[in-house]
């Protein structure tokens, strides 16, 4: 099989990508995954599931990763290598999608625009494993649209083993599966015999939910995490919507989507059938997510809607060639790219999220970490007296599997005032306004590393230091 050019391409382009970044830690929710990685491969994979990490995610993510150490060894190079492989389907399968509605110079132009998405660039350099998602949700979606059964249940039937999410992932392929392939279920057996392809996911989904009940005692909630599931009264599903909606047309995608919402009513209008096609796939990538999730405390993450993204680059791609000025095209879209590149470097006040882990304003971070560590080790401070937020709470070890271990405590374990010391970074979401404020107002702060638009500061407790 001769390999597109365009392919060629962009595949060496994520390789440089992948190889700049090899000295990135794991991080945000990666961290955890490397953690169970790490014991999974220290217990010699006897087991996948331990008490003192466990929140209930399929780990089939961190049992591959495990898998690479054993072959490569246990390095950061070790675990950006291992998401390569991931990278380059998910732009192959990508290409596969979009050459279904355009070609030529087109291609090129949408697969920059995958490039220079902020949340893809980010996941890419921080190794992180939606991207699997992206390449399995992907790789079912082209098989839906070629109708081609067998590899759908192959590629849906690893989804629900990746995360929490993995089955409202099949629940839109299953939307959209029946809205392409409309005559598959048209009758009783026909319906039967359409939904045979999601059944291995289906149970799989089952057969871990079995196992880990039998193993750890419970199903899909555990004790630290059940806030996550409680049901939001009016109020909160209303604001659950409002971020939704933000943390897809964040980080300079609302240009993007600005533009769809314009070209929505013409494809419409003109009976344009691959457009409205389209459009239809994208509502469905997100539905499912709404309809499970928003009425939950759920945390909503920029890197959910990644799918959703993918296939609006793929929409808008297509649709800017029914602007028949070329000069107006041009400017549109030289406007999206630049929106999307200056995306990376949007901030908001220190109590919204900031999607650190989707978007490239984050790599400032590591080397201040570093710094601070390294200043921690020559005031001969010892970590477990530092307490920390998430992210800065996970133990070294896990962020850089090469690494000692060198762990803050948990900030949530204990009062304010029984840690001798503090570590305090805009990369921490959780801090509230008061928390802030108590900490620079009446904490002595005794180093502070900055990196624009990142942060650092180490506070002192005034008790402590008496």
């Amino acid at each position: 099989m001769k390999i597109p050019v365009v392919i060629l391409v962009f595949s060496f382009l994520y390789l440089l990508i992948v190889l700049f970044s090899s000295s990135f830690p794991m991080f945000w929710d990666m961290g955890y995954v490397s953690r169970i990685s790490n014991l999974i491969y220290e217990n010699h994979f006897s087991s996948v599931i331990f008490s003192n990490a466990d929140n209930g995610t399929p780990p089939l993510y961190s049992l591959y990763l495990a898998g690479v150490w054993a072959v490569l060894g246990k390095s950061l190079m070790s675990c950006h290598l291992a998401i390569l492989p991931f990278v380059l389907a998910t732009v192959y399968q990508f290409y596969n999608f979009a050459k279904r509605f355009f070609s030529g110079l087109t291609i090129y132009f949408a697969l920059a625009l995958l490039l220079i998405e902020p949340t893809m660039a980010t996941q890419t350099i921080l190794a992180g494993c939606d991207i699997v998602v992206c390449f399995l949700f992907l790789c079912a979606l082209n098989c839906i649209m070629d109708n081609k059964r067998l590899w759908l249940a192959i590629a849906m039937m690893f989804l629900p083993l990746l995360n929490s999410r993995g089955f409202s992932y099949v629940a839109a392929l299953f939307l959209i599966d029946i809205f392409i392939n409309r005559s598959e279920y048209s009758g009783i057996k026909k319906i039967f015999t359409g939904i045979v392809p999601y059944l291995p996911a289906f149970f799989l989904c089952l057969g871990w939910l079995f196992y880990h009940y039998r193993v750890a005692g419970w199903i899909a909630v555990s004790d630290g995490r059940e806030t996550f599931h409680h049901v939001k009264n009016l109020t909160g599903i209303l604001r659950n919507f409002t971020f939704i909606l933000w943390k897809i047309v964040d980080f300079g995608r609302i240009s993007l989507y600005l533009f769809l919402v314009f070209v929505f009513f013409k494809f419409w209008k003109v009976n344009d059938r691959a457009g409205r096609q389209l459009f239809i796939i994208l509502l469905f990538t997100i539905l499912p997510y709404i309809i499970f999730f928003l009425p939950l405390s759920y945390p909503v993450s920029h890197r959910y809607f990644m799918v959703t993204n993918m296939i609006a680059i793929v929409l808008f791609a297509y649709s800017i060639g029914f602007i028949k000025i070329r000069i107006v095209r041009y400017v549109i879209s030289v406007a999206i790219v630049i929106s999307l590149l200056a995306g990376n470097f949007i901030q908001y006040p220190e109590r919204f999220g900031n999607g650190w882990d989707s978007s490239l304003k984050v790599i400032p971070f590591f080397n201040l970490k570093e710094q601070l560590d390294q200043y921690l080790t020559a005031s001969h401070i010892a970590p477990a007296d530092v307490g920390a937020e998430f992210p800065m709470n996970f133990d070294r070890h896990d962020c850089n599997p090469a690494s000692d271990h060198f762990k803050f405590t948990d900030l949530d374990t204990k009062p304010f005032n029984y840690f001798p010391y503090i570590v305090q970074s805009n990369i921490c979401n959780t801090f509230t306004p008061a928390e802030i404020a108590a900490l620079n107002g009446r904490w002595q702060l005794v180093t502070e590393l900055r990196s624009w638009p990142v942060y650092i500061k180490l506070f002192k407790n005034p008790v402590k230091a008496e």
